[in-house]
């Protein structure tokens, strides 16, 4: 993974991938596949490829941006969760479709068609 300062290992071995396969800055796609679908297990997968990488090919990466979208997405993720409740509890409390979707600012059925499963 990425050091406080920001300094970011080289792409691991890939003999059998053709450079002309790959753009500049790209990870190839066998590393790719082997990462799973959630946040976690690509750190994770991340983290290992890090531990596997020579001190003499770090180089320095401006990592600002992606930290802020870690970051906000993070904050969304809580966000939904805390929305989702708020929706549930309204309907509880006998609210409408019509006012829940007038507070998200969205249509009663835009609103009911996202949160009505989660809802109950």
């Amino acid at each position: 993974m990425l050091s406080p300062n920001g300094v970011f290992g080289t792409t691991p071995d890939v003999s059998s991938t053709r450079v002309d396969d790959i753009g500049e800055g790209e990870v190839p796609e066998r590393v790719v596949d082997e990462m799973s679908t959630t946040r976690a297990a690509r750190a994770k997968a991340i983290e290992a490829w890090a531990d596997k990488v020579e001190p003499g090919d770090l180089v320095i990466a401006d990592t600002e941006s992606l930290r802020a979208i870690a970051e906000l997405t993070e904050r969304r993720e809580k966000l939904d969760a805390a929305l989702i409740e708020a929706v549930r509890s309204a309907r509880r409390s006998d609210r409408s479709w019509s006012e829940i979707g007038a507070m998200l600012g969205v249509s009663k059925q835009a609103a009911q068609r996202k949160y009505s499963k989660v809802s109950m």
